[in-house]
């Protein structure tokens, strides 16, 4: 099934084996600084401190992501019994001095 409007697959799996398929760039990120424009949000993401990308993300999309990543991350926490900590949950201790 396709959506007729836009010509693309709509079935979640079909839309991410076509981008699999697809001769776009891959991009992995291990950090990122998020901010608020008029008209969008602003995803600045880093790989190993250095810029990978600049996306822009209308406010629905931004939204819907962050519930699609939440319900993707509780599903992992529940199937696997473990809690993904933060990076902020991660920097606290490592940034405390160790001469405690």
């Amino acid at each position: 099934m396709t959506d007729e409007n836009l010509g693309r697959p709509t079935d979640r799996n079909q839309r991410l084996e076509a981008a699999l398929e697809a001769n776009v760039p891959e991009i992995y990120f291990n950090g990122f600084t998020a901010s608020i424009g008029v008209g969008d949000m602003i995803l600045a993401i880093d790989r190993n401190g250095q810029p990978a990308a600049v996306l822009n993300i209308s406010y629905t999309v931004a939204k819907t992501l962050a519930q699609s990543l939440s319900s993707l991350l509780a599903t992992l926490e529940e199937k696997t019994g473990n809690s993904i900590m933060t990076t902020e949950e991660i920097a606290e201790p490592l940034m405390q001095d160790d001469t405690e």
